[in-house]
């Protein structure tokens, strides 16, 4: 009997474990994280404001920044510890980098393409750049060569690429948007680019910089955001196409299917996936006309036939009357399965809000807002990423780029 008893606690204690995150955070104050001090990024010799634009967190924990480098031929590409807050300068790439699109290949070097600092600063950037972090002290940017050294190029020149590293196939990069509607891909092994042959045509994408994201069968999936030249107001894109996947048929062919209009132009898409259904949704915060960028949406991608479900309201901090209107927004996915959000029109741009990515016995993330705000300057051209320690890091474009540090929880 004793025995008994004691395998029916165990097996309470198992089930108590299995949901006790969740608890603790429907009980827990609403308190998110904390904001920590704030870096500028500069020149470690003359201490020079260096106004940032992208970033990346290297497999050495530093952290990559591309410099907004407007009509000067070259971007700086300064690096920073975020564990003691050194900063160092490599020796930067002998074209622009500014409005390029990039990723990280197998061997851990950044797959940088395309850019050319402000549209029409460079009349052709389809050029490709690999950095190396741990060639040299701050280390090595390279230009993309084949296997006899020769330089390689893009078949045609991107400002605003999204880049997507495909993960079942190690060594091979997607290439969409930047103005050309036809993909292509970059071979690692080879240090080529190849155009992508789509059957029933290509997506245009043009408010560029589309949300792209591998999925665990290796499509591609769109959600229908973008960039659509800047801009400090929301409003719907007619010329923005209808969410899809692309499947590859073959190593460089394929064909789209859609899966419905969900225009969030200026707003910003994730990938979530979870061990247990649903494995893979995507989600839209914000962007679109006024009334949708108050707003998020998911799609579970789990199903036969995938749809969006409805549009959900933005959380709302206390004090507020309606959800904040969020366009140019930024989300990172944090280690806690939650991810956070920020970005909106200034003031409210302060305010974030997290998501679980997963919470058991829900078919889809909810928002919650955030009870810890700080000022941060927002515009179009800034990044939120994660880094190792758990940590949201914010950088604005501006001309003092601010860095400040969340811990997830």
């Amino acid at each position: 009997m004793q025995s008994q008893v004691l395998e029916h606690e165990k097996f309470i204690i198992i089930k108590l474990a299995k949901y006790l995150p969740d608890l603790l955070l429907h009980l827990s104050a609403a308190s998110y994280g904390e904001w920590g001090d704030g870096t500028v990024i500069q020149t470690p010799d003359t201490h020079q404001n260096i106004n940032v634009v992208h970033a990346a967190v290297l497999r050495t924990g530093w952290v990559m920044f591309i410099e907004a480098a407007c009509n000067v031929p070259v971007s700086r590409t300064p690096i920073w510890n975020p564990a003691d807050g050194e900063i160092r300068l490599p020796l930067p790439p002998t074209e622009n980098l500014y409005c390029c699109g990039h990723s990280f290949l197998s061997d851990g070097k950044l797959l940088a393409v395309g850019g050319g600092g402000e549209n029409g600063q460079t009349p052709n950037p389809n050029f490709g750049w690999k950095f190396d972090p741990t060639n040299g002290p701050a280390g090595t940017w390279e230009s993309t060569r084949d296997s006899m050294g020769n330089r390689t190029f893009m078949s045609f020149g991107r400002w605003y690429p999204t880049v997507v590293t495909l993960g079942y196939e190690p060594g091979r990069v997607l290439i969409a948007s930047g103005h050309p509607s036809q993909m292509e891909i970059y071979d690692e092994t080879t240090g080529t680019f190849s155009l992508v042959n789509v059957s029933g045509g290509d997506r245009s994408f043009s408010p560029l910089y589309p949300g792209l994201h591998l999925l665990p069968g290796g499509e591609i999936f769109h959600a229908p955001v973008g960039f659509r030249s800047g801009g400090s107001a929301p409003g719907d894109d007619p010329s923005n196409e209808v969410s899809g996947y692309f499947d590859f048929s073959g190593t460089l062919a394929g064909a789209w299917t859609n899966l419905g209009q969900n225009d969030r132009t200026k707003g910003m898409s994730a990938l979530m996936l979870s061990p247990t259904f649903p494995f893979a949704q995507v989600i839209t915060v914000g962007g679109g006309n006024l009334a949708r960028s108050r707003t998020y949406q998911v799609i579970n991608l789990s199903t036969l036939s995938p749809a969006w479900g409805p549009e959900q309201n933005l959380p709302m901090a206390p004090g507020q009357t309606e959800p904040t209107s969020r366009f140019n927004v930024n989300i990172v996915l944090l280690p806690d399965s939650t991810a956070f959000v920020s970005g909106a029109p200034p003031p409210a741009s302060r305010a974030g809000c997290t998501t679980r990515r997963r919470t058991p016995g829900r078919r889809r993330p909810k928002l919650r807002a955030s009870a810890n705000t700080t000022r941060t300057r927002c515009c179009f051209h800034r990044v939120r990423l994660c880094h190792a320690g758990g940590q949201a890091i914010p950088s604005t474009s501006s001309a003092h780029p601010i860095c400040s540090r969340a811990p997830a929880r």
